[in-house]
């Protein structure tokens, strides 16, 4: 014990004596507890380091930061920079989602989307379902209403006598209800040459065009009843849902191509102004 107090006073003496120069090294220190004992460094310098392992012993940074900071520290990187798991496993990140869609039509009525909605309260002539047409190069839209689904292939070929003078259609895109894969909804198609694309089962996101154009001309057309409602002598009852949604499809037919040169867009689509 009275060994190891002196050798603490002789370290703490030494100390006082290199105050001017600095503290003393780990390896001096422990050849004053111990004398006789080997001496003892921390690390050994080194002019050359694998970069894969620089790479790791510098947190992961990234290869410009890496090489400057081994520069600065005088040290030359050796060997191939290898990818690393564990950025990529940290720091990967998600493709961003494009804010515009690949499969958009680049000529009017080269892709046309169709969806039927409802039932609803029955209108005026009987109509309780909803058909929409939306172009997918324009975004020209037309809604007819329907007394049952079967009446789909009867507005399907009146759409198509409506556009005759516009060019071929091309592709009807729409999901798999039993009306769009009958045996004469199918045969029709052929017939005309018109391709079909169907959307996977319980997925509406993927025929979103004509989705969100369903629900612009429903909320269009009912606040057209509430506006009319407030201006009084009007009953709401006597306005069927269909009459508000047709006008709401012509109105978004006039507005302003965002791409047409200041054009409506059933002048973009039709080529002639509504």
């Amino acid at each position: 014990m009275q060994d190891e107090l002196d050798a603490l006073k002789n370290f703490v003496a030494e100390c006082r004596v290199h105050q001017d120069v600095g503290p003393p090294s780990l390896s001096y220190a422990l050849a004053i507890i111990a004398p006789g004992g080997p001496a003892f460094t921390v690390g050994k310098p080194t002019s050359t380091i694998d970069i894969n392992l620089f790479h790791a012993s510098t947190g992961h940074v990234n290869e410009f930061l890496m090489r400057e900071t081994a520069k600065q520290q005088g040290v030359q990187l050796v060997g191939e920079l290898q990818p690393c798991v564990g950025c990529i496993e940290a720091k990967g990140r998600r493709a961003p989602v494009p804010r515009r869609g690949v499969t958009r039509a680049a000529v009017p009525f080269g892709k046309v989307h169709i969806d039927i909605t409802g039932p609803y309260s029955e209108a005026f002539d009987g109509s309780r379902y909803l058909i929409m047409f939306v172009d997918s190069a324009s975004r020209w839209q037309r809604a007819n209403g329907m007394r049952a689904k079967s009446y789909t292939l009867t507005y399907t070929r009146r759409f198509l006598a409506d556009l005759n003078g516009n060019g071929p259609l091309g592709c009807f895109r729409m999901d798999n209800a039993g009306e769009f894969t009958s045996a004469a909804f199918v045969a029709f198609c052929d017939a005309a040459g018109i391709r079909r694309e169907y959307t996977a089962p319980d997925t509406p996101k993927q025929n979103a065009v004509v989705e969100s154009a369903i629900w612009r001309a429903m909320k269009g057309g009912h606040a057209a009843r509430r506006h009319v409602l407030s201006m009084g002598h009007f009953d709401l009852a006597l306005s069927p849902v269909w009459t508000p949604t047709d006008t709401g499809c012509g109105l978004h037919r006039r507005r302003v191509f965002p791409h047409g040169q200041r054009r409506g867009v059933h002048e973009c689509c039709l080529r002639r102004v509504q």
